[in-house]
Formats: structure tokens, C-alpha cells, sequence
């Protein structure tokens, strides 16, 4: 698949020690980012807004007025992969245990096509090949 189209995944929840600097990493990448904050009752929120007015063609915020769990958010995110029409979606924790500048060596490890991958810290799946085929 030549140049396809990648997008990042965060969940954040209660993340605010660790967010700003996760957002910070990302903003590096040349990756449309989707962040989905699942009712943080901190300023998780706050950070995540301010980067979005900040790089609002770089970012995108769902956020959630109830704590839907990381099962709701995984699956809300391959939807918006599918609807978006991205081919690769890249998920990471909003917490800071994934590092983002990682993201990038993924690619060196699974072939982009019918691939589902999974690092020890960073997944990556292409959902369009696998759904497809």
C-alpha cells in the first residue's frame, strides 16, 4: 500500500500529569490525531482543548460525558478509522506509557496490508485489510 493514510488513537482519562506531553510528541508526527477523553474529572480536558484550538487540522477531540470504558473507546475509534477512511490507526494511552515518537518504528516491523500487529506497548491495525479479507 503506497502512502496510506495513518491515523493516531489516544484514550485519555484522568491524564493530566501526562497529556500535555503526549499531545507535545505527537504534534511531531505527520499523523491526523484522534483524541477521546472518557470523562476525566481533572483538566485532561482542558490540555486536550487548548492543543485542539491550537492544531485544529491536527487534532480531534471526542469527548464523552460519561466514562464509556476502553472497550467503547477502542471500538468507537476503529469506527472512526473506517469512516474516515483510514487505513492504518495507531493506538496509543494518553497516560504516558506509550511513547509517540515510537509510533514511526512500527512500520519497520509490520508490513502495511493485511496486518494486525501488536508491540508490547504500541498496537497497530490495519482494520480496512483485516474487515475486507
Amino acid at each position: 500500500m503506497k502512502n496510506p493514510r495513518i491515523s493516531v488513537a489516544v484514550s485519555a482519562c484522568n491524564s493530566e500529569n501526562q497529556i500535555f506531553k503526549v499531545l507535545k510528541s505527537l504534534n511531531q508526527l505527520p499523523y491526523k490525531v484522534l483524541i477521546t477523553d472518557d470523562n476525566s474529572s481533572d483538566k485532561t480536558l482542558e490540555i486536550i482543548e487548548k492543543f485542539i484550538i491550537k492544531y485544529p487540522k491536527k487534532f480531534t477531540l471526542i469527548e464523552h460525558k460519561k466514562n464509556r470504558g476502553i472497550g467503547f473507546v477502542l471500538r468507537e475509534k476503529i469506527n472512526y478509522a473506517i469512516k474516515n477512511k483510514f487505513d492504518i490507526i495507531v493506538v496509543l494511552a494518553g497516560n504516558g506509557k506509550d511513547d509517540p515518537l515510537e509510533v514511526n518504528k512500527l512500520f519497520s516491523y509490520y508490513p502495511v496490508g493485511k496486518t494486525i500487529g501488536n508491540s508490547s506497548r504500541l498496537k497497530i491495525y490495519n482494520f480496512i485489510d483485516f474487515l475486507i479479507n
